[in-house]
């Protein structure tokens, strides 16, 4: 029987996506201010940075999830003796040692063929629909075709990309950081998180070359090492629900209000006009912390009323689906004017419309994804049999 996660890690992807469906309302709605600018001109584009500030974190909890959850893995087959035990002590001790991990690896390949067929079946069975419409039709050319059929490699939804080839070494790089003591590990971190998010934060007017705002897999890894280190050590805080709730609040925050500064900067003195959406990347320290505060809020919430639980036990695993079909590459564009959304861009009404926006669209996705993710178990059951 499989086992079960508890409901508030569940809860937390569900919320994310509606924080990532928000992201894309936002931009591809133009209900932002230009990210290249001085000042604001609107109490509605301040609205918007600000949800925009609080939505950000969503695409790192992901990652932190499946950190935490991969080293959960790593240190069961530890226990096993699949990949060698890990000392509750936290130090290094024998762990690490092979001892038979193959079915390890081959599980983490298996969860990692499965992600890359749903990429593949969105992709492609998406594009044949709306083949049919001549918008699309008339735009069609052979190298979008071969880009539907390798979404992938061709990065057709960065984030699918960027999480595959994670997803391709997060085994070895689990059963490493299984193996490092507590002391070793927050050594390593520390370097990672300077060299990938504390450099930029600080040196915001260099273009660093190792930034890329977090897009990449290399951002990936640190944040699944961060996900692995919370699973085995935790945090001072974890538990204490304030205080992760504040360490999710104020970074954000901190966003808005560093990006109200520099865009008063650059109205006044002409300065820092190109960097004024430096504090709305990924990798910056402010969106990082506030990811880690979400992920403690939500891994110790208890959630005890049996209804509920049953539900975010059924929708939470449908939730990729809802990605990848609200930002297929022939829907992204399309379905902000399908609800019209640029008719609302500098009204003070936009955060109604978006909420109903939000509601249907998430709604939509999570049927169709629901119905697919049944076909797909069908296919996984029949795979392992």
């Amino acid at each position: 029987m499989k086992e079960q996660r508890a409901p508030g890690p569940e809860l937390l992807r569900l919320l994310a996506m509606a924080m990532i469906i928000t992201l894309h309302y936002l931009d591809k709605g133009g209900i932002l201010p230009p990210w290249s600018g001085a000042g604001l001109t609107t109490v509605p584009e301040g609205m918007a940075l600000l949800l925009e500030a609080f939505c950000l974190p969503a695409v790192n909890v992901f990652v932190l999830i499946s950190g935490y959850f991969g080293m959960e893995k790593a240190l069961r087959e530890g226990s096993s003796g699949g990949i060698g035990a890990v000392p509750a002590d936290g130090s290094a001790g024998n762990a690490g040692q092979p001892a038979g991990s193959g079915g390890f690896f081959r599980a983490g390949l298996l969860r990692t063929g499965l992600i890359w067929g749903r990429v593949l079946f969105y992709s492609v069975v998406l594009s044949l629909l709306f083949f049919l419409l001549p918008r699309v039709r008339h735009s069609w050319t052979p190298y979008r075709g071969i880009e539907r059929v390798f979404p992938v490699i061709t990065n057709q939804y960065w984030f699918a990309t960027a999480f595959i080839l994670l997803m391709l070494v997060a085994p070895l790089l689990a059963k490493g950081l299984a193996a490092l003591a507590k002391r070793e590990y927050m050594l390593l971190l520390a370097l990672l998180l300077g060299i990938f998010s504390l450099s930029k934060t600080v040196f915001f007017f260099i273009d660093l070359p190792l930034d890329d705002g977090g897009y990449g897999v290399l951002w990936f890894i640190v944040l699944y090492a961060v996900g692995g280190y919370l699973c085995r050590f935790g945090l001072p805080f974890m538990g204490n629900r304030v205080k992760s709730l504040l360490l999710y609040v104020l970074p954000c925050l901190g966003t808005f209000l560093l990006t109200l500064a520099l865009r008063g900067t650059a109205l006044l003195f002409g300065r820092f006009a190109a960097v004024t959406d430096h504090a709305y990347t990924y990798n910056h320290l402010f969106c990082f912390l506030s990811s880690v505060g979400l992920v403690s809020f939500f891994f110790t919430l208890q959630l005890k009323a049996a209804f509920p639980v049953r539900l975010i036990r059924l929708a939470a695993p449908a939730v990729f689906g809802v990605y990848l079909i609200h930002e297929h590459p022939d829907i992204r564009y399309l379905w902000p004017g399908w609800f019209h959304t640029r008719l609302f861009a500098g009204t003070i009404f936009w955060p109604v419309h978006w909420l109903g926006v939000l509601a249907a669209l998430y709604l939509i996705c999570l049927a169709v994804s629901l119905g697919v993710e049944l076909l797909f178990r069908l296919f996984t059951r029949r795979l392992r049999n």
